[in-house]
């Protein structure tokens, strides 16, 4: 029977390359309010975008690298070298413009409309954990007491892809492994890191992709609406 589910966020609850472009519109916008000569704001946008992206792949080379405090001084680096390249050397613009950028990154208001129903009718049924590999956590993102027990990769400098933050999940609340399933958009993540412990996992495959892995999960949903039934099914 199973008692716990845990639930990968981006990807899953939103659409993570939507809300990114989001939140940098929002704090190039504010830019251009604060600094009318900045220019060309599109294009800030993209190499801000690209920029992190270069971060961020460069630190994941390294080890240990993601934790919190990591990604969010990549955002704000990023801010600051697309500001120098364009002669605005400012530490206290950019500081503001990366703190309006995650604002946005983690607001409620972009959530897949199947998310709050779904969650609010699983807790009848199951205890429920958040497992995510970025570092928005619940009460960001206007879903607070909705999750037991949460953990986010970077704190413990780690990747789902790795297996062990799936048992550190289930150690914080207690669960045996045949009593739990995860779900995910990722198939090397939300798929191949359960696998590693002998834990079930969900495919929320929102966008009908075919599975060219050799990673099989035990069930594959297109909607969170189809979670309670598929949960039930594997019971």
């Amino acid at each position: 029977m199973i008692t716990f589910v845990s639930i990968d966020a981006d990807g899953t609850l939103w659409d993570t390359d939507a809300v990114i472009q989001i939140a940098l519109e929002a704090a190039v916008k504010e830019l251009g309010r604060l600094v009318p000569s900045a220019g060309d704001l599109k294009g800030l946008s993209s190499g801000v975008e690209r920029t992190r992206e270069e971060l961020i792949e460069r630190a994941r080379s390294t080890p240990l690298s993601l934790n919190t405090q990591a990604l969010e001084g990549i955002s704000l680096e990023a801010f600051r070298g697309v500001l120098a390249d364009v002669g605005m050397i400012d530490p206290e613009l950019a500081e503001h413009v990366t703190t309006v950028f995650f604002r946005h990154r983690w607001a409620p208001s972009v959530l897949f409309p199947d998310v709050i129903p779904v969650l609010d009718q699983l807790r009848d049924r199951y205890r429920l954990g958040w497992l995510t590999d970025g570092r928005a956590r619940p009460e960001l993102c206007g879903l607070q007491k909705r999750f037991e027990a949460v953990v986010c990769a970077p704190d413990h400098f780690d990747e789902k892809r790795n297996g062990s933050l799936f048992q550190t999940l289930l150690d914080l609340v207690d669960c045996e492994i045949p009593r739990a399933a995860h779900v995910g958009d990722s198939l090397i993540d939300d798929v191949g890191g359960p696998e590693l412990i002998g834990m079930r996992s969900i495919w929320i495959n929102r966008d009908g992709l075919p599975n060219e892995s050799e990673l099989e999960p035990a069930a594959e949903i297109r909607s969170l609406y189809e979670l309670p039934d598929v949960l039930l099914s594997l019971e």
